[in-house]
């Protein structure tokens, strides 16, 4: 019996292929990484940092290389601005205006670029979900800046394992 391996010979390239694929991409958002560090060191060092920045802050450190971080993102991003815009925005919050705004956002966008980063397929959903709220002018904008938010904040309730501390 005659066995083709014409299947495993593609299997193991496509994965060779990914596995290149997201080196280079590392390698390429390692900058977007230190910038994100040296934004959370000068952002931390705030006295007027609200406690909910703060935890978005040090969430955003603890995920820059975080895969799994990358998916939730990606398939996440949608539902998040569906609820926020449908169900959870209901109450009307007018956000408040801080001396820092402009620097949080900047942090928001190296916390993407840099999860982004560690998986190229989760950039590619994360990127098709963007374009569709773009293209249906979705507040892309809130709605990332809101999901940081909640993620941070379930975070800082869930105890922590030892595991995770690796």
């Amino acid at each position: 019996m005659m066995m083709s391996y014409g299947p495993i010979i593609i299997a193991v390239s496509v994965i060779v292929f990914y596995l290149y694929l997201k080196a280079r991409v590392s390698a390429f958002v390692e900058p977007a990484r230190l910038a994100l560090l040296e934004r959370a060191d000068e952002l931390l060092s705030r006295h007027d940092l609200t406690t909910e920045h703060r935890r978005v802050v040090c969430f955003g450190v603890e995920n820059a290389y975080s895969t799994s971080f990358a998916w939730m993102m990606a398939i996440g991003f949608l539902p998040s601005w569906i609820y926020h815009r449908l169900i959870g925005g209901k109450a009307k919050v007018v956000p408040v205006k801080r001396a820092y705004d402009n620097k949080i956002t900047a942090f928001h966008r190296l916390v993407i670029i840099s999860a982004m980063g560690s998986s190229p397929a989760a950039m590619l959903v994360f990127m098709l979900s963007l374009l569709i709220a773009v293209l249906t002018y979705v507040p892309y904008k809130r709605a990332l800046e809101l999901f940081l938010i909640d993620k941070a904040a379930h975070a800082a309730e869930r105890p922590r394992h030892a595991a995770s501390a690796l």
